[in-house]
């Protein structure tokens, strides 16, 4: 799908979505917070007039540099789970989306607006508690909600997790770093895991081009 029709898209879109900000293939609500939040516009590999609408979260105090949707599911939507621009007209489209939105989008968007939220939700978002990004994730949750027995309790558990992984791979061994660092610390020093959470939150923000539009660079802006 050409940037020309998602625009076209989001010109019809948007009013209708009090909150949200359109950047690129994203609409995300705005501004963001810890955990960015919204629709990603996938298009097809078979039909450059096709794509398909991811809703996702993703917590942005784990580094990252690029988007993931492993916190996230497609819409169904009425046309079979995508949509086609040579099929129906682009108010159909809309008019879809926006049912879909409000069926399966915003219930799953509201649920996880917090750290704190994240952290008691998450595993009822993966088929498999042991995976290691959902429990890195729980973890730093509890960090920034302020759950030091929580946070320390999933941090060891990551480290289990993590110690039955390959260690050859550069994704497990970065993983198991951090949260080791972030157990030394948060016996030590509660405040630095906090921290070393937010910094990498900046970077990560930096990473997506999304920094203009985050709560936390427009604090700093006005200090």
């Amino acid at each position: 799908m050409r940037m020309g029709q998602l625009q076209a898209i989001y010109k019809e879109l948007v009013p209708s979505l009090l909150g949200y900000a359109p950047k690129g293939s994203l609409l995300f609500i705005s501004p963001i917070g810890h955990i960015l939040r919204g629709y990603y516009f996938e298009g097809s590999d078979f039909d450059p007039m096709s794509f398909y609408v991811w809703v996702f979260m993703l917590p942005l105090y784990i580094p990252a540099k690029h988007l993931s949707f492993n916190f996230g599911k497609r819409l169904t939507g009425g046309y079979g789970g995508s949509w086609s621009l040579k099929e129906i007209s682009t108010e159909d489209i809309v008019n879809d989306l926006l049912k879909a939105m409000k069926r399966e989008g915003s219930p799953f968007l509201e649920t996880v607006a917090t750290p704190e939220k994240f952290a008691t939700k998450a595993l009822e978002f993966s088929d498999n508690p042991n995976d290691p990004y959902l429990r890195e994730a729980i973890a730093y949750s509890f960090i920034l909600a302020n759950k030091q027995r929580e946070a320390g309790e999933a941090l060891d558990l990551l480290s289990a997790i993590l110690a039955g992984t390959d260690q050859q791979k550069a994704w497990a061994r970065d993983m198991l770093r951090r949260a080791n660092s972030l157990r030394k610390h948060l016996v030590q020093e509660p405040e630095e895991t906090k921290k070393s959470l937010m910094q990498w939150e900046k970077q990560t923000l930096v990473n997506l081009k999304l920094e203009s539009f985050s709560e936390s660079f427009r604090k700093a802006r006005k200090r």
